[in-house]
């Protein structure tokens, strides 16, 4: 049994399951304690301590009966029995007769429950919290009282939880709010018919318009003056159109025209009926127009120009030349990338500041870094060449980019990249060493062959481990399973 065993010193109360003395067992001065009753006390091995409570018989009359269990075996004897502790009663010569006693007891179980005298002299008072089984075929005399019911509380009845009991032709069922709904829907008929689940449906052609009906429809479209009237006229669901005619000559004049479009290449528009004005070409830039444009587009120095310098509607393209050398200082650079066909570029002993990123293949520096932000390592393996690694925080985070696992600190003692491991053993929950075999550095598990005892000074379930070390009020535990 998996358990804190405790390590028996100098000093300390031991504590066995079980003791076997091949030699004698001596006590001086002190008590043989067998439960909370002292037997033998202060290393005095002849005289018995509190036997009286057993009966009448006194302590020397014990003393020299008990030196065999033969005195014992007397069972006759026992006449009466004062109050049991908690336990069972076995017999093994049939049943217990209590005379005309009567057996009270508290949670009793019984297989068979005979009743050898008349019914009218058997009875089983108090309230029941179990259950009867049973068709109840020979159970008379049982009649429910309506009246000792509660009332059915506020609230809509569940349509199939709340039942009623009904008899169906002599024999008793129970039938839901749900059944008995559909029933009464059932029987109703005319205009709107109800469903078994209480939709109603206005049968089609049940109602009749003007009559059966209140407020304003239409009953039919015609066309008047100036419109041409196309479908039919009255009828359900009926599609119909009414259209201007093409010759007709009702419309006498036209109020303000809103925004819009027009579209030609002459449009005459009527100045009170003074005349027609044509749109094109009545518009001069930088005469009828204000505001800044372009007149021309022309190339400069270190720049092609390509296509019509002006007109309406050109394409004009310009383009940095290939061999130009007018560039030779560069302000601020928006977001993007310097690409070099030339090689290195030399920035000679400024600095280069940036508040971006900045991406190499590689990055070599031959004198000191200094990272003022985070540093942060993508690659899967970090090289540091160093006599001595210097950390100044005082906890060091492993495994943190990796699932739960097993993780440690290796020795390299073989000058292959492995050695001795100090690691924890994520499924065993504890330190431990792997040494006899050694550990790969890039190895993702272990396999400890011994594990680091804790000190604990409590029973804290976390370190129920074998070999874990308990000091508990002076006295020393180990945990064995």
């Amino acid at each position: 049994m998996a358990t804190w065993k405790k390590v028996v010193v100098s000093g300390s109360s031991p504590e066995f399951a079980s003791a076997t003395l091949s030699g004698d067992l001596t006590v001086t001065g002190g008590d043989i304690v067998l439960g909370s009753t002292s037997i033998f006390s202060g290393g005095d091995t002849t005289s018995l301590n509190n036997i009286d409570a057993l009966d009448a018989t006194t302590e020397a009359t014990i003393e020299s009966a008990i030196d065999t269990l033969s005195n014992l075996t007397a069972a006759s004897s026992l006449v009466t029995v004062s109050t049991l502790s908690a336990g069972a009663i076995s017999s093994g010569f049939g049943a217990i007769d209590i005379g005309t006693s009567t057996l009270n007891a508290g949670n009793t179980t019984v297989d068979t429950l005979v009743n050898d005298s008349t019914v009218a002299a058997s009875r089983i008072t108090g309230s029941f919290s179990g259950s009867f089984t049973g068709d109840g075929s020979n159970l008379t005399g049982v009649a429910q009282d309506i009246e000792l019911l509660d009332a059915y509380g506020a609230g809509t009845l569940h349509q199939t939880q709340d039942k009623f009991l009904v008899s169906d032709n002599g024999t008793e069922k129970s039938i839901t709010f749900s059944n008995l709904q559909d029933s009464v829907f059932a029987d109703i008929s005319g205009d709107i018919l109800i469903a078994a689940g209480g939709a109603a449906t206005i049968q089609a052609n049940s109602v009749a318009l003007a009559t059966d009906t209140t407020g304003d429809y239409v009953q039919n479209v015609t066309a008047g003056t100036g419109l041409t009237s196309t479908g039919a006229t009255s009828g359900e669901n009926i599609a119909h159109s009414l259209s201007v005619d093409a010759s007709q000559t009702q419309i006498t004049s036209v109020g303000t025209i809103g925004t819009g479009t027009w579209e030609g290449t002459t449009v005459a528009v009527a100045q009170g009926g003074t005349g027609a004005t044509s749109l094109n070409n009545l518009i001069t830039m930088g005469t009828h127009t204000a505001g800044n444009y372009v007149a021309t587009i022309t190339g400069g120095t270190g720049i092609t120009s390509t296509g019509a310098t002006s007109g309406e509607t050109i394409a004009h393209s310009l383009s940095v030349d290939a061999s130009q050398t007018q560039i030779t200082s560069v302000g601020a650079l928006d977001a993007g990338s310097i690409t070099s066909n030339f090689g290195s570029i030399d920035n000679g002993s400024s600095a280069i500041t940036t508040t971006g990123t900045v991406s190499a293949a590689t990055l070599s520096v031959s004198g000191n870094a200094t990272v003022d932000g985070n540093l942060d390592v993508n690659g899967t393996v970090t090289t540091i060449q160093s006599a001595n690694l210097l950390v100044k925080d005082r906890f060091i985070l492993m495994n943190s980019g990796s699932a739960a696992g097993d993780g440690g600190i290796i020795v390299q003692t073989e000058g292959t990249a492995s050695g001795s491991a100090f690691v924890y053993d994520d499924t065993g929950t504890r330190w431990g060493f792997q040494q006899g075999t050694k550990l790969a550095q890039d190895a993702s598990t272990s396999t400890p062959d011994a594990y680091a005892s804790a000190v604990v000074t409590s029973d804290d379930a976390n370190y129920r481990k074998n070999g874990n070390i308990r000091v508990d009020s002076g006295e020393i535990y180990i945990y064995t399973e």
